[in-house]
């Protein structure tokens, strides 16, 4: 992502085109650990008057506010005191926003901001801007002013002030997802998010449960065993989450909910539209089955988490979690390990290794247990004996697919084999493509029951 840093000295002064400026801007960055000792680099403003100094602490652009930077200028006097200038959002919604200041009883105090968002949610979709100012009372001082207040406050801010948002035409729409391109440890960003999903799981709950998912926009979920798994493909805020009851009280484990969000990059809108299409029909091979509560729930809470909190949804309790996939302080340090020719990043959730098979390459998948070497050992010896009877396994698959979706078995080739005995009704999974090129054309699974017999057979996508 580019970022133009305006100020790059740490004594870079900017002053008044005439006459002797009253005030003295400058910044610099400080190099500065998060709680997991993840290194970032932190801008900080200082503004000096008549002999007082008083810094500033500033988002930390991409981990707590989006493509944030101070403006162009940054800095101006003003006939009561001066502004900061600061630039931030990206997609479909583009911040510029000032915030004045003037000095009450000795101390320069934030009083106003000003917001020009610039938007292109209506057709045709052309970026159009509008400006509105807002008061802040009372006003603040700027030495109680922080990182995290300028956060709580950029785009109207998560408090009394979020009633005015409709004013810009956009229904507050841009200031509800702005949290999930925002990693804030205190988690006041999220609780837009985190009231979305509160009223929308409390509407999901009431709704006859299916087998067949649902789309709504940019969201498809699935209300299944009174679970939901809901998938929101914005571009300007993906994310997905797991709503997991638990109805067996002998199970130590509460109601939880955990959430997973991320920027709009390409490779995670990627991932995202791929985990929508997969929850489409069965065999949903992305959807965690839960099997074991107790590890699903440790796992869970192991994440670092951007939020968590108590709610209640249909009036049960429950703990939801919210974990920036892209924030490495909110993910387990990136693990990888090798047995044989296998290799597992924690990141993945599996064993892998390409193998070429029937004149193509192959990736060979297997779940893992951590904690059962043994395991591991058996189920990768079970993929290898899959692949040294490649030949009649493939035409099985192939034969059962081609008659499952009315083609010829000529059409097909498998790409990918998944094997996870932990689900124990469809362990072995075959994804198969169509076409000459690298990607194929179209991507089908088949997936086999506990007898190694195909059941089964879908596109995805």
């Amino acid at each position: 992502m580019k970022k133009i840093f305006l100020i790059l000295a740490a004594a870079v002064a900017l002053a008044p085109l005439f006459g002797e400026p009253n005030y003295t801007f400058s910044s610099e960055r400080r190099d500065e650990a998060f709680p997991s000792g993840f290194m970032i680099e932190r801008t900080f403003v200082i503004i000096e008057h008549k002999g007082k100094k008083w810094e500033l602490s500033l988002p930390v652009a991409d981990w707590e506010a989006k493509n944030f930077s101070l403006g162009n200028p940054a800095f101006a006097e003003t006939d009561e005191g001066f502004y900061i200038a600061f630039v931030w959002g990206g997609g479909h919604c583009l911040f510029y926003e000032l915030f004045f200041f003037k000095e009450i009883t000795g101390e320069p105090c934030l009083y106003k901001i000003e917001t020009r968002l610039s938007s292109d949610y209506e057709t045709p979709y052309d970026y159009k801007t509008e400006t509105r100012q807002r008061p802040i009372q009372p006003p603040v001082k700027i030495s109680e002013l922080n990182a995290d207040k300028i956060n709580e406050l950029l785009g109207g801010g998560n408090n009394e002030n979020e009633k005015d948002v409709s004013d810009f035409g956009v229904g507050g729409r841009a200031f509800a997802h702005r949290a999930v391109g925002v990693r804030d440890k205190q988690g006041a960003p999220l609780r837009a998010l985190l009231s979305e999903i509160v009223e929308r799981e409390n509407r999901i709950v009431g709704e006859e449960e299916s087998d067949e998912a649902v789309n709504e926009g940019n969201i498809t979920y699935l209300h299944d065993e009174d679970r939901t798994y809901l998938v929101c493909a914005d571009e300007n805020a993906p994310y997905y989450y797991f709503r997991v009851p638990n109805a067996d009280k002998k199970i130590p484990v509460p109601n939880f909910i955990l959430v997973m969000y991320a920027s709009a990059t390409e490779d995670n809108m990627s991932n995202i539209k791929m985990r929508q299409r997969d929850l489409q029909s069965p065999p949903r091979f992305f959807m965690p089955r839960f099997d074991d509560l107790e590890k699903s729930y440790a796992e869970a809470k192991a994440f670092k988490h951007g939020l968590e909190a108590t709610i209640e949804i249909g009036g049960v309790p429950y703990e939801i979690f919210f974990t920036d996939i892209d924030d490495p302080t909110d993910l387990p340090d990136k693990i990888e390990t090798k047995i044989g020719a296998f290799t597992h990043d924690e990141r993945l959730g599996w064993y892998e290794r390409k193998a070429a098979l029937g004149g193509r390459e192959v990736v060979l998948r297997a779940s893992y247990d951590i904690a059962e070497r043994k395991i591991i050992d058996e189920r990768l010896s079970y993929l290898e004996g899959i692949a040294l009877r490649f030949g009649e396994i493939d035409r099985e698959i192939r034969a059962f697919a081609a008659k499952e979706v009315r083609r010829s078995a000529d059409d097909f080739y498998i790409i990918g084999i998944f094997y996870n005995p932990d689900n124990r009704d469809q362990p072995l999974t075959f994804s198969l493509g169509s076409g000459s090129g690298e990607y194929s054309d179209y991507l089908l699974q088949v997936v086999c029951g506990a007898d190694g017999k195909p059941f089964c057979a879908g596109y995805v996508g």
